[in-house]
């Protein structure tokens, strides 16, 4: 009996002194707590990428509008955002797939863009001869080096 009164008395005690979890979007609500959430997983490496692999999978066009924004007219920002797209596509043959996929969509539409693509790409003989092997494309008034 004592003992049950004793497991109450303690269940009571953190029941009481509010040693519950909040839920995120309680934490969210408060800008104290959310810069300090933010903070923390932008101090953190692992909770960072992880961040930013949610975001591009869940708001890929966000991202990617915000991200050009930015890059315009920033060469060197330019360079690092391909080198970590390239590392993204060598790591994720899906991240690879979309990548590509969105590329090609940015060519149906834009025609001046995909000429620029279509240039971009004679200098790199390998993949023009694997893309005409394959029949992707008929390579028509592409000088092949």
């Amino acid at each position: 009996m004592k003992s049950l009164i004793i497991i109450l008395a303690v269940a009571s005690l953190f029941y009481f002194s509010g040693c519950t979890q909040p839920k995120a979007s309680e934490m969210l609500n408060n800008d104290a707590q959310k810069q300090e959430i933010f903070s923390a997983i932008l101090s953190n490496d692992d909770a960072c990428s992880e961040m930013i692999d949610s975001l591009m999978i869940k708001h890929h066009e966000q991202m990617m509008t915000k991200m050009n924004g930015k890059m315009n007219g920033n060469q060197s920002m330019q360079m690092g955002m391909m080198d970590n797209m390239m590392g993204m596509c060598n790591s994720d043959s899906s991240m690879c797939k979309m990548m590509m996929g969105k590329t090609m969509d940015m060519c149906d539409m834009d025609k001046s863009k995909c000429k620029m693509m279509m240039g971009s790409m004679q200098e790199h003989p390998k993949t023009m001869e694997s893309l005409k092997d394959m029949g992707m494309c008929d390579m028509k008034g592409m000088k092949m080096k």
